[in-house]
């Protein structure tokens, strides 16, 4: 009787426990925990502060500056460089760099390009340029006032940049003299095709002198040595033949002689050479045609 006295008893209390405690007011509740594990909950972001990094520097490009002659005051980028003749690979930020080639004849090349990051430009700086002449047989050939060596028709001389006189003679044609521009890493060729020298007529004035000269002293000699003086005029009238033919025989050598000298050495005139400029520098080729 006992026992079940005591089951009846714990049977109530496992009731009524839960019952009171819904009885109870919310803020007199125990708290239950409702949190998933942690093994089940999703990642949360989390917001980090911002990196702070510097802006990378370009890259380093490169400068190919081609010159015609050894150079040790030139500036490039501000510094000073020593150039070798050909090509100069220079190492330099990427920009806009000037440079400034001083040669030894006094000449100086400025310039600037922009240096791509990473990569190379190419400049060019010339001291000179080249003249070429293509002549006939025997031309001789001045090129401001110093004669040039001519070698198997031709004449090939380096000559500053600027212009230049240039005068072409040749025996029986017309001497030519004009003014040629030359430019930097380029060569100006001239075919210099003379003008034929005309005889002047009056070779046939001279003829004429030499001969009526001639017929006069021999027209002289013969009366002097058959006629009777009285006859003819005497004295005065040989003489007067005789200077008179003398007169004619030697003004008509004198006038041939002036125009043959013409003839071997005609005269030089001032006139235009047709010019064809080519561009050495790069190893293209680039042709313009002008006339100075």
């Amino acid at each position: 009787m006992l026992h079940r006295a005591l089951l009846f008893a714990l049977l109530l209390v496992a009731y009524a426990v839960p019952t009171a405690v819904e009885a109870l007011p919310a803020k007199h509740k125990p708290s239950v925990s409702t949190a998933v594990p942690p093994s089940a909950a999703e990642p949360v972001a989390v917001a980090l502060p911002p990196a702070v990094t510097a802006e990378a520097p370009p890259a380093p490009g490169a400068l190919i500056l081609a010159v015609d002659a050894d150079s040790d005051d030139a500036t490039v980028g501000g510094q000073a460089a020593s150039l070798k003749r050909g090509e100069n690979r220079l190492a330099l930020p990427a920009g806009n760099v000037a440079y400034a080639v001083k040669f030894a004849n006094g000449l100086t090349v400025k310039g600037e390009v922009k240096v791509p990051p990473g990569g190379e430009v190419r400049a060019e700086a010339w001291s000179a340029g080249k003249l070429l002449l293509h002549v006939g047989d025997g031309a001789k050939v001045e090129i401001d006032g110093q004669p040039a060596a001519v070698a198997a028709g031709q004449v090939l001389q380096d000559v500053a940049i600027g212009s230049h006189t240039v005068v072409v003679t040749q025996p029986g044609h017309v001497g030519r003299k004009a003014s040629v521009d030359v430019t930097g890493g380029h060569t100006s060729e001239i075919t210099a095709n003379l003008e034929v020298f005309v005889v002047p007529v009056d070779n046939t004035l001279a003829w004429v002198g030499i001969f009526g000269g001639g017929a006069l002293v021999v027209t002289a000699l013969v009366i002097d040595a058959v006629s009777d003086y009285n006859k003819v005029g005497g004295d005065a009238t040989r003489w007067s033949l005789l200077g008179v033919g003398t007169a004619g025989f030697v003004g008509g050598t004198l006038l041939l002689k002036h125009n043959l000298d013409e003839v071997g050495a005609p005269p030089t005139r001032d006139g235009t050479f047709d010019v064809k400029v080519t561009r050495w520098g790069n190893g293209a080729m680039a042709l313009v045609g002008w006339r100075f």
